[in-house]
């Protein structure tokens, strides 16, 4: 067989970084391991969603929060994900996830109206391109798109009839300001869907509290890793390749030597596909039998970090 890297998610072989997104690849449901209270979070979202009639009859909000690289954007995905498939299941409706994550840039420092102006505008086109709308709210939209506030309170009537909406929305700027205007425009069949690593689970508390007479918004919490997580995913992704093609495998002590070292899931898929790919380029044995120890990973970090690349 030949040599691969058990830590690459197809069809992001050259972006590993990426997070999982189920509902554009569908074998990337079985991917999830539950890591970082990942999995308890995603059972909630599923009780808090329920059968799906409130969110058909009055719309949603869900917000994520947890620290950088702690799984949010893999989980939203597979929030919305779920919610594509109970739709078509229980409800005979065809959900679309709308990605709206990119429409304002992280470093852009507009205000929140002029936030949710551009991604609105921007969100005119993305809606349109999934073919979901009836011709006169086409028409509606594409005169209005910049004025979120008419564009919301009436994008349910400008919706054919089997569609229902999964809103990924771009990280909140202004905090929480920016995610309780979504929560007040959300309307039936549409589920806005957000992330911050600068909210605290605190600060959702919060927020959901001051909504709770308007609409309760699902609030999530992934945090970092915990005893056994590192241990979890890299005997996953392991064993998961195992039929695939060739490669070192790892021991418990150099997998129970990182648990503890690394804090995010992010950071250990990056310290694995990376010290997978460094001992890939070494003259030296990269079959089954063979192993990948924690110097080859000290290496890895070592040339990277002379490389500026970080760990």
């Amino acid at each position: 067989m030949s040599a691969i890297n058990p830590f690459t998610v197809e069809p992001f072989g050259a972006s590993p970084m990426r997070p999982l997104r189920p509902f554009d690849h569908s074998h990337h449901r079985a991917f999830y391991v539950p890591v970082d209270n990942s999995e308890a979070q995603f059972q909630k979202f599923q009780r808090r969603m329920g059968d799906l009639r409130g969110m058909l009859a009055d719309g949603g909000l869900t917000l994520v929060t947890g620290d950088t690289g702690c799984g949010k954007s893999a989980l939203v995905n597979r929030c919305a994900d779920w919610v594509v498939d109970e739709l078509k299941k229980k409800h005979q409706m065809v959900g679309k996830v709308i990605d709206a994550t990119r429409t304002v840039g992280p470093a852009e420092t507009h205000g929140v109206d002029k936030r949710m102006s551009i991604t609105c505008d921007q969100l005119c086109d993305l809606v349109k391109n999934k073919g979901v709308l009836l011709p006169d709210g086409a028409t509606s939209f594409e005169q209005r798109r910049e004025h979120p506030n008419h564009v919301y309170n009436n994008l349910p009537l400008w919706l054919d009839d089997p569609y229902a909406l999964i809103i990924l929305l771009p990280s909140p700027g202004d905090l929480d300001l920016e995610v309780m205007r979504y929560a007040m425009f959300a309307r039936p069949r549409v589920l806005f869907m957000a992330e911050s690593a600068l909210l605290t689970e605190r600060d959702a508390y919060t927020i959901e509290g001051k909504l709770e007479a308007w609409m309760r918004p699902v609030t999530l919490h992934v945090g970092p890793l915990a005893e056994g997580d590192v241990r979890r995913f890299t005997q996953d992704r392991l064993n998961r390749n195992a039929d695939q093609g060739a490669y070192p495998r790892m021991s418990e002590e150099t997998m129970t030597e990182l648990d503890g070292e690394l804090h995010t899931v992010a950071q250990l898929q990056r310290v694995l596909h990376s010290s997978y790919e460094f001992r890939l380029d070494q003259p030296i044995g990269y079959e089954n039998e063979d192993w990948v120890t924690v110097d080859d990973i000290r290496a890895d970090l070592a040339r990277r970090l002379a490389n500026g690349a970080g760990s």
